[in-house]
């Protein structure tokens, strides 16, 4: 039996080889491990970190130059609106009155600490390059002047009731007397807002009601409420303490206007009108006097009375 012949196979075998290779050179782009990978961008990093450095230093010096630079420091500061402070003081308010930057400037505090006055009511700020502020105020407009008391010291009231500061002219506002007291600092609020709003409206409408200006109101120190026209005679309205006797002054000038046209309001010889009761207004003449008394008689023990023009009503705290 013949031995059977292997067949050969169509695949070569390999050959190997032990001898030592050079490692091959390593290319540029390609990872061939995770300790040895080299990339081009990484190659290229050191060089643009430092770029970035000494941008960032650039910057920064640039920013410094910019704030304490003597080309960007405020030289103008232009103040717009301020009547009663003054632009030397709203600057000074401001902390525009020392050497700052255009670029420090925050307008936000600024405006904070004006309208945290008792006169500024509003203020804008704005900035110009290279070296101006623009800072525009709009103040609180005086309504009425108050004082505690014939001697007290006029001070100026808002709109709002809070006393903004000493009146330089009472006579350019409503003047109000109130009783007399310890004087009402800046920011306070001596009389109650209704009433005051009351009172303006009444200087403000009585020319049109009766033909009649209003020289000043006086409050006594139970409430009670007289208006002194500029003829001088006096019209009075009671106590206004609580909301409804404020809402009441409506009818009680109403009553003045309904005896309009029976009482001559420009006579130098008018006294006073009492409307503490709208529904029957009394008026007294400087000239009305007394009716005489009759003499005393067995029968009659009892004095009559006087007429209600010829008395002068006492107001009471009650």
């Amino acid at each position: 039996m013949k031995p059977r012949r292997r067949r050969a196979s169509r695949f070569p075998r390999p050959s190997f080889s032990w001898r030592h290779r050079p490692p091959a050179a390593r290319l540029a782009g390609q990872v061939w491990s995770q300790s040895n990978a080299v990339t081009e961008q990484e190659e290229g990093r050191p060089r643009w970190r430092g770029l970035a450095a000494v941008l960032a230093l650039a910057e920064l010096g640039l920013a410094v130059f910019l704030v304490s630079g003597p080309i960007f420091q405020v030289r103008h500061v232009d103040v717009r609106g301020a009547g009663r402070l003054g632009p030397a003081q709203v600057r000074s308010i401001a902390g525009l009155d020392r050497p700052t930057s255009v670029f420090s400037v925050d307008a936000a505090t600024i405006r904070r600490k004006l309208t945290a006055t008792a006169w500024v009511r509003e203020a804008t700020v704005s900035t110009e390059l290279p070296d101006r502020v623009v800072v525009a105020v709009e103040e609180w407009q005086p309504v009425a002047a108050y004082r505690a008391g014939p001697q007290g010291r006029p001070l100026y009231l808002s709109d709002r009731g809070v006393v903004l500061g000493p009146a330089a002219d009472r006579l350019a506002v409503l003047d109000i007397q109130g009783p007399a007291g310890a004087e009402a600092g800046v920011g306070q609020t001596p009389l109650e807002l209704p009433l005051l709003t009351a009172l303006v409206n009444i200087q403000r409408q009585l020319p049109s009601l009766i033909g009649q200006t209003v020289a000043g109101f006086q409050v006594d120190g139970c409430g009670n409420l007289t208006l002194v026209t500029g003829r001088g005679w006096r019209a009075l309205f009671g106590r206004v303490i609580t909301p409804e006797e404020i809402a009441a002054l409506k009818d009680k000038l109403a009553a003045l206007k309904s005896i309009s046209a029976d009482v001559n309001f420009s006579s130098p010889d008018l006294d006073y009108v009492n409307l503490m009761n709208p529904s029957e207004p009394a008026v007294k003449l400087k000239s009305a006097k007394p009716p005489a008394s009759p003499s005393p008689s067995p029968a009659a023990s009892v004095k009559p009375s006087p007429s209600p023009s010829a008395i002068t009503p006492v107001i009471s705290c009650a």
